[in-house]
């Protein structure tokens, strides 16, 4: 019975479009990761993650494996890479992310970790991932389950993703 996780930014929500239209200036400057999170969390709280505009393609691949019988889906999102002395943001996108969650999508299992720490939920061959960072995939395809990259702007991406799932799995599921 496959496991299918889906990142939320990248994946479910367009993270790029909204931070690189109202902050050019951080999202282009190598380095200044902890200043990003930092202003992100002073002007903008929780509503920058509970505002983030849907990637519909990504919300319809959802629904359509949420539909397939005896899959569990999740969502498995990353917390902020974040070395700063300010407690609230991560928080603040904990609370965000959750909210989002339940505007969009309804009642479905979240998990928040560090990125590298996605990889303790491919248990084996019947975890499947759905993210945009190739390095997550890749970890994630090398412990033996199903990492599919997800690339928001190939308008054929849904129907590449179900075409892997099933070549994985085989359409008995």
């Amino acid at each position: 019975m496959p496991n299918v996780y889906f990142d939320m930014d990248g994946v479910l929500v367009n993270f790029n479009k909204f931070a690189y239209t109202h902050f050019p200036d951080l999202m282009r400057v190598p380095g200044t990761q902890t200043f990003f999170w930092d202003t992100i969390n002073t002007r903008c709280g929780t509503d920058f993650w509970a505002d983030l505009e849907p990637i519909q393609m990504g919300l319809d691949l959802l629904t359509e494996i949420q539909k397939l019988p005896g899959v569990n889906t999740c969502v498995l999102t990353a917390i902020p890479n974040y070395d700063g002395t300010n407690a609230n943001v991560k928080e603040n996108a904990r609370v965000g992310k959750i909210k989002w969650v339940a505007d969009h999508i309804g009642d479905i299992p979240f998990l928040m970790t560090r990125r590298r720490e996605k990889i303790n939920y491919c248990v084996d061959r019947h975890s499947v991932l759905i993210d945009d960072f190739s390095k997550t995939v890749d970890e994630w395809n090398a412990c033996g389950g199903l990492g599919i990259l997800f690339d928001q702007r190939n308008p054929e991406m849904k129907e590449l993703v179900l075409e892997k799932f099933y070549d994985f799995y085989g359409s008995g599921i």
